[in-house]
């Protein structure tokens, strides 16, 4: 994984990948990495976290050949999403009649 910044370029092997950890408060990727003594890592906008998290999963997936039980789980997860799914609100009786009808010509 490469990361080309304004100051400076900074490269990170999944084979040296030992962990990585998205902040949940913060912005942030940290990768610990085999060939390091310190965890460094990518400081991004918050509007591209879930992008971000995304793409290293999916690459981390391509990395172990693991790409079929990646989809697998996406597909679980959005099952899972859909049956757990809260029913609409209902409107009370008395809004129900204020709304206006539409007449079919």
């Amino acid at each position: 994984m490469v990361f080309q910044g304004a100051r400076r370029t900074r490269e990170w092997t999944f084979e040296n990948l030992l962990g990585y950890h998205n902040d949940g408060r913060v912005p942030v990727t940290l990768l610990h990495v085999a060939n390091r003594e310190k965890v460094s890592g990518l400081l991004y906008d918050r509007a591209q976290a879930e992008d971000v998290h995304f793409r290293l999963a999916l690459a981390l997936a391509h990395h172990a050949h693991e790409v079929d039980g990646f989809i697998d789980n996406l597909e679980r997860q959005l099952a899972y999403h859909e049956r757990s799914r809260p029913a609409p609100p209902q409107l009370p009786a008395a809004a129900r009649h204020a709304l206006p009808t539409r007449r079919l010509q």
